[in-house]
């Protein structure tokens, strides 16, 4: 788990399974089920009995590791969804967690048991050589000229989108934010149009981030990782079904997942 920060004097949130050495990418799906427990010489405290410091983070996480940071410095450990977490806060050791150059820290350990059957097969749940692979194929859905496309298409709808704020009785800027937030990403990352299948798409997507902290991980309905998990299929068989026809209509779409479904690395290789 990585939360990064422009601001140094930020605490950044750093995944507690470490790997053992260099260890390469065929031995990646073989690492041991819970190095990180090795923390007992790192400040810090269990929290409750079994959960931990769970209930604290979902309420308030920033409110929880600015306590712990006050009590204990800058790296930490605490106890999160029945899982040892350590909290990386200085600058350098950070940057090192972050670049893993002898790779010594797995993601895909560290974001598993909150999104491994959410977003699964996602870039934050591969590790080393794989991890760089498919990032090599992103890459090219960032080049500059794609990137202007994409500001071409969020500008008019940030405008309109702004415009009727001031006419809202009762007008609550968060929600009003989210909205328009999740109206530019269906617009920009995806060419959906506003309207129905927008704001299905909108809502499966909440669903299945939302269900990334839930409490119970089981598909009980109707709590919120039943909602997550029957979001993320419906989004899957919308993914699948569109690949097709974004690859075959060429370069017209100038939407992020259009751009993805064609991207290709140096060598040829694709998603």
């Amino acid at each position: 788990m990585t939360q990064l920060s422009s601001r140094p004097n930020d605490l950044q949130l750093a995944t507690a399974a470490c790997c053992r050495g260099g260890t390469p990418l065929a031995d990646a799906v073989r690492l041991p089920a819970a190095p990180s427990r090795e923390l007992g010489p790192v400040p810090g405290e269990p929290g409750r009995p079994v959960i931990g410091h769970t209930l604290a983070f979902v309420r308030d996480a920033k409110d929880l590791v600015g306590r712990m940071a006050s009590r204990h410095g800058a790296s930490f450990r605490i106890q999160l969804f029945g899982h040892p977490v350590l909290v990386v806060g200085e600058p350098d050791l950070v940057r090192e967690v972050l670049l893993d150059r002898d790779k010594n820290f797995s993601s895909r350990m560290g974001w598993h048991h909150a999104i491994g059957e959410l977003f699964a097969r996602g870039l934050m749940l591969r590790d080393f050589d794989e991890h760089r692979f498919h990032r090599r194929i992103m890459q090219t859905a960032f080049r500059a000229e794609a990137m202007r496309g994409y500001l071409e298409r969020m500008n008019p709808l940030i405008e309109r989108g702004i415009s009727s704020w001031d006419d809202r009785p009762g007008f609550r800027f968060y929600p009003a934010i989210k909205q328009l937030t999740l109206d530019l990403a269906a617009d920009v990352f995806l060419g959906v149009p506003l309207g129905t299948a927008a704001d299905r798409l909108n809502r499966s997507f909440v669903d299945a981030v939302q269900a990334s902290i839930a409490l119970l991980k089981h598909e009980v309905p109707p709590f919120a990782y039943w909602r997550g998990m029957r979001g993320r299929r419906f989004l899957e068989r919308y993914f699948s079904e569109q690949v097709h026809g974004r690859r075959a209509n060429g370069n017209d779409g100038s939407d992020l997942f259009s751009e993805l479904c064609r991207a290709t690395s140096e060598d040829g290789d694709r998603f």
